[in-house]
C-alpha cells in the first residue's frame, strides 16, 4: 500500500472523531450543567415526570375516620366478639367472624383504604422560575411527542410523534429515562470516539440520537402538521438558512457518525492499540517474465 493511501486511512478517522467528540461532549456536558428557566405548565410536566419535587410529594392517603362518630360499624370490638356457638356455620363446624380464611371475615376487616394516591401538579403551583438542567429539555420534547394536543384548526387529534408505551399510567417516568439515556450517550460517547475506543459502537448509538432528533425536530412536525416538502422535508424556504440550519447540523453528525461505523477508528485509536489491526494483504503474485521469441 502506498504511504499516502496508509496516512489517508490513518488520518481521515481521526478527523471524524475529533469533530464528533467535540460537538457530543460538548452537547452532553450541557445537557447535566447547563439550567434553564421553567415555570407554569413546563414546571408542572417536569414535577409529575420526577424531574424536579412535586409540591404535592407527601401522597395524600384517604382522609381518617371520624373519631367522633364512635368505633368503625364495621369492625367489630373485642367487647362485643360473639361467641362461637352464635356464629354461622359450615360444613366444617362454626367459623369466627373476623378471621382469615372467610369471605365474612375479608368484609369485615376491610377499613378505610390507607394506599397513598399520587397527586399531580398544576401550572398554578409554579407561579415562579425553577431552574432545571438542560436534559430537562428532552423531557418536554417527549412529553409533547406523546401527548401532542389538538389541532388548533378543527380540534382534531394530532398524530402522535412518539408511542406511548404504558398508557395505563399517567406521566410514566420514562420519558425521564430516555433523556438521560440520550444526554449520556452524546457524553460517554463522545469520549470514546475521541479516544477511538469502542468506537463503531459508540457511533453507533450517536447516530441514533441523531436519528430521533431529526424526527422530533424536523420530519415529525412538518408531516404532523401536513405542510411538507417531497412528503416529509419540513415546509421551509428552499435556501432559508436560518430554517434548515438545526436539520443540516442534525444530518451532518448522523452522517458522520455513520461514517464512522463503516470506516472504524483508524490506525490512531485505542481499538487499534488493544485488537490489533487487521492482518495484511498477501502480495500480489509476481506478474510472468514474458517468454523471448523462439
Amino acid at each position: 500500500m502506498r504511504k499516502r493511501d496508509s496516512a489517508g486511512l490513518a488520518i481521515a478517522p481521526l478527523f471524524l472523531r475529533l469533530v464528533l467528540a467535540v460537538v457530543f461532549i460538548w452537547a452532553g456536558l450541557g445537557k447535566f450543567m447547563h439550567t434553564f428557566p421553567v415555570q407554569g405548565e413546563d414546571a408542572a410536566i417536569l414535577a409529575n415526570y420526577g424531574v424536579i419535587p412535586n409540591p404535592h410529594s407527601q401522597n395524600r392517603a384517604a382522609p381518617p375516620i371520624d373519631s367522633d362518630a364512635g368505633a368503625d360499624p364495621i369492625a367489630p370490638s373485642e367487647e362485643e366478639e360473639p361467641d362461637a356457638e352464635d356464629l354461622p356455620t359450615t360444613g366444617d363446624g362454626p367459623q369466627a367472624l373476623g378471621r382469615p380464611g372467610t369471605s365474612e371475615s375479608s368484609r369485615l376487616v376491610s377499613y378505610q383504604s390507607s394506599a397513598p394516591t399520587r397527586v399531580l401538579a398544576t401550572a398554578a403551583d409554579f407561579p415562579e422560575a425553577v431552574e432545571v438542567r438542560g436534559y430537562a429539555g428532552l423531557v418536554l420534547a417527549l412529553h409533547r411527542a406523546i401527548h401532542p394536543g389538538l389541532n388548533p384548526d378543527d380540534s382534531t387529534p394530532l398524530m402522535r410523534l412518539w408511542p406511548d408505551f404504558d398508557p395505563s399510567t399517567e406521566y410514566d417516568h420514562w420519558p425521564r429515562y430516555a433523556a438521560l439515556a440520550a444526554a449520556l450517550t452524546e457524553l460517554i460517547g463522545g469520549i470514546l470516539i475521541l479516544v477511538g475506543l469502542l468506537t463503531r459502537f459508540s457511533a453507533f448509538g450517536l447516530a441514533n440520537v441523531m436519528l430521533v432528533a431529526m424526527w422530533l425536530t424536523g420530519f415529525g412536525p412538518a408531516i404532523q402538521s401536513g405542510s411538507t416538502r417531497l412528503g416529509f422535508l419540513p415546509d421551509y424556504p428552499w435556501f432559508g438558512s436560518d430554517q434548515w440550519t438545526l436539520l443540516l447540523f442534525q444530518f451532518s453528525l448522523f452522517g458522520a457518525a455513520m461514517a464512522l461505523v463503516f470506516a472504524g477508528p483508524g490506525t490512531l485509536s485505542m481499538d487499534r492499540l488493544l485488537l490489533g489491526g487487521s492482518r495484511k494483504a498477501p502480495p500480489p503474485p509476481p506478474a510472468p517474465k514474458p517468454q523471448g521469441k523462439k
